[in-house]
């Protein structure tokens, strides 16, 4: 036998004894018959027969359909879809809705539809100017003029259509997408951006014929009759979604993966932005000097800086402290991270009647939203620490970032280390702030859903009303 040659491997015997007894194997009817269940196009009593077709309310019944009625007319806004208290409309929605007037034409000289937006702030002891009410949107679609005669039927339903824009020129001369409805009130101070469907009815005829209950603007006549004006106002929800442009970062990798020469990586890194937090000292009487602090602690978050409601935020806190590692040590117990919600009221002033040179620098009001929490720590060198975790964004679907000139909401990412006590006069505070734009949906390529015809609102921005009522006094809700 050569080296080449295989090697035979010995098998094992068959048992030449072994049968198989079928004494205690299971028996099997085969006579059994199951016969198939009979089939019907017509569903009996206990059963429920389902249709291929989407379900669409019933739009001929005044139960599902958004309807007021006054003295003058009928209005009817459409469908009643969302389950909200009032008429919504998402991104590009569209006010569509008839009028049915209920009165003769005589006198009536105009009748006109608009949709209005008006942004409204108040700020307490603050002085006169602390309360203003600016316009945002105003679209009006004219119904009709007396001037139409005959032509115009005045017994039929008269539909309407108005668009809503997606953008508007701020009081300021710039411009900025369309906020949605919000409402907020903090101890005191409020800011409202409100929505409303009015109907004009302009009248001539005499002012003893006016009903008290009814809402009436007066305008002048050249006659010895009056112009007055009818007027129905209707309040809604303008909820538009939002999302990412794109995909957000889901974690801050690891620096050591980042020294690997490899695009992914390194794209990575382009997607993250670092920032020094600043130092300063609690004891004023502190002279130390505050620049060899001034790179030892950094802040790590994704860029772009858009994330979706209700998703986590990855972070990074990194301490280098080389000369003396035992404050990073120490420092990784001292790490706060939380997401404020800030509600910003328009530009600083001056203290009302205040002789104080001192600026206002209330102009806004916050809290915290969610707190942070670190899961990760690596020690790349003595003194070097990374600190690795995540902060919720909020409720899914309830938070959303606008901005009109400098009233609006905004989410901050703020990140506090304190050191102990004792420790006060030796090693600062450490404090950094970085502003993020939430939005209602996730990223993604699909377009925005529509039902009806209609796009979706934004429901989780008006499910809890509450949520930014703060503080022990009423504030009225239009």
């Amino acid at each position: 036998m050569t080296s080449s040659d295989p090697i035979p491997i010995p098998l094992p015997s068959m048992d030449t004894d072994l049968t198989l007894n079928t004494e205690y194997l299971p028996e099997y009817d085969t006579d059994l018959s199951l016969a198939s269940p009979s089939y019907s196009a017509h569903p009996g009593l206990t059963e429920i027969s389902l249709h291929p077709e989407p379900f669409s309310p019933e739009i001929s019944s005044s139960t599902h359909h958004w309807s007021c009625e006054t003295k003058h007319m009928r209005i009817d806004l459409g469908p009643h879809i969302w389950g909200l208290t009032s008429p919504s409309y998402g991104l590009g929605g569209t006010v569509v809705g008839s009028v049915k007037f209920l009165e003769q034409r005589q006198h009536v000289e105009q009748v006109t539809v608009s949709f209005e937006g008006r942004l409204t702030t108040f700020r307490p002891y603050r002085g006169t100017n602390s309360d203003s009410a600016s316009p945002i949107v105003s679209r009006t679609f004219p119904l009709y003029t007396s001037c139409m005669g005959c032509v115009f039927d005045w017994e039929a339903e008269h539909p309407f259509t108005i668009p809503i824009p997606t953008e508007i020129n701020t009081p300021g001369g710039g411009t900025a997408p369309t906020p949605p409805s919000f409402n907020c009130y903090f101890y005191g101070s409020a800011v409202e951006v409100t929505y409303t469907i009015k109907i004009d009815m302009v009248h001539k005829g005499n002012l003893n014929n006016l009903r008290r209950h009814e809402t009436y603007d007066f305008l002048p006549a050249p006659s010895k009759l009056t112009n007055f004006v009818h007027r129905k106002a209707i309040p809604v929800y303008y909820l538009p979604k939002t999302q990412p442009a794109d995909p957000p970062l889901s974690t801050i990798p690891r620096p050591s993966r980042l020294s690997e020469e490899t695009d992914i990586y390194l794209h990575w890194l382009d997607r993250v932005h670092t920032a020094p937090a600043t130092p300063s000292w609690t004891n004023t009487k502190c002279k130390s000097d505050l620049d060899r602090f001034m790179k030892a602690v950094y802040v790590s978050i994704p860029t772009p800086q858009r994330f979706s409601a209700g998703d986590e935020i990855p972070f990074a806190v990194s301490l280098l402290f080389t000369k003396e590692p035992y404050f990073a040590k120490l420092l990784t117990r001292c790490i706060r991270v939380v997401l404020l919600k800030r509600i910003s009221f328009g530009p600083k002033k001056k203290i009302f009647n205040s002789n104080s040179e001192e600026n206002d620098n209330s102009n806004h009001s916050e809290w915290v939203l969610t707190s942070g929490q670190l899961k990760y720590q690596n020690e790349f060198a003595e003194g070097v620490r990374l600190l690795r975790g995540y902060v919720k964004a909020g409720g899914t679907g309830k938070e959303s970032s606008w901005l009109v000139d400098s009233v609006g909401v905004q989410y901050v990412i703020r990140v506090t280390v304190v050191p102990p006590k004792n420790l006060a006069d030796h090693i600062p505070i450490f404090h950094h702030e970085e502003i993020v734009e939430l939005t209602t949906d996730h990223w993604g390529p699909s377009p925005q859903p529509v039902i009806n015809g209609m796009p979706t609102p934004a429901i989780g921005l008006a499910s809890d009303p509450q949520s930014n009522w703060i503080g022990n006094t009423v504030y009225a809700v239009v």
